[in-house]
């Protein structure tokens, strides 16, 4: 009896945008401290940028028709350094925000690369909101966050912010460490060994 070979099903991928933005690496900018919106048809425009050092996060807003806000999601993932937002690779991130079609897919992606991070399902009142783990070997310097999906007419649109990248070996600990408090008991050691041999030295005379 002769058995019949087994189809071969192919993988599942995930469907993109409309124009599949990250994929094509087409990002809106790589600086910090600005935010762009990007349409299908490749035209960019700038939003409103709030860098809100105090509470670590930038927002990009683009008053009732697009919005993201970007923060870290545990401690020492975000800093102000400098006067600047630094995201930490390898730590957790947050993003959340206003529009695209409700049921449709947003994704988040990391240029330059482009490297994509997560993605989630926009809720039925137009909002998103993902954790996504910064990935540890990305290059540390200035990079785009960039949200792309699909909007109310069913185009493609992206919204995108600059972030600086650090990774936590690039963090430099000051000279005044554990070695020079070494070295500073060794000097107070032979100090003190010379005092004592002056001083039998003087009671024997």
């Amino acid at each position: 009896m002769t058995v019949a070979p087994t189809a071969t099903v192919a993988p599942t991928t995930t469907t993109l945008p409309v124009v599949m933005l990250g994929a094509d690496g087409l990002f809106a900018h790589d600086e910090v401290d600005r935010c762009q919106t990007l349409s299908a048809d490749g035209v960019f425009a700038d939003t409103n940028t709030v860098i809100d050092l105090e509470s670590l996060r930038i927002l990009c807003s683009e008053t009732g028709v697009l919005e993201m806000n970007i923060e870290g999601n545990e401690p020492g993932a975000v800093t102000s350094a400098a006067g600047k937002l630094t995201f930490f690779s390898g730590k957790q991130g947050l993003t959340n925000g206003y529009a695209f079609k409700p049921g449709t897919e947003v994704e988040v992606w990391l240029a330059s690369d482009p490297i994509y991070l997560r993605s989630t399902v926009v809720e039925a009142d137009g909002t998103w909101s993902m954790t996504f783990d910064g990935p540890a070997d990305v290059e540390s310097g200035e990079h785009t966050i960039q949200a792309e999906g699909v909007a109310a007419d069913n185009e493609a649109q992206a919204i995108s912010a600059g972030v600086r990248v650090a990774s936590e070996r690039d963090v430099t600990l000051p000279a005044t460490g554990s070695d020079n408090n070494l070295v500073l008991l060794a000097l107070l050691f032979i100090f003190s060994s010379l005092f004592a041999v002056v001083r039998r030295q003087s009671a024997t005379e």
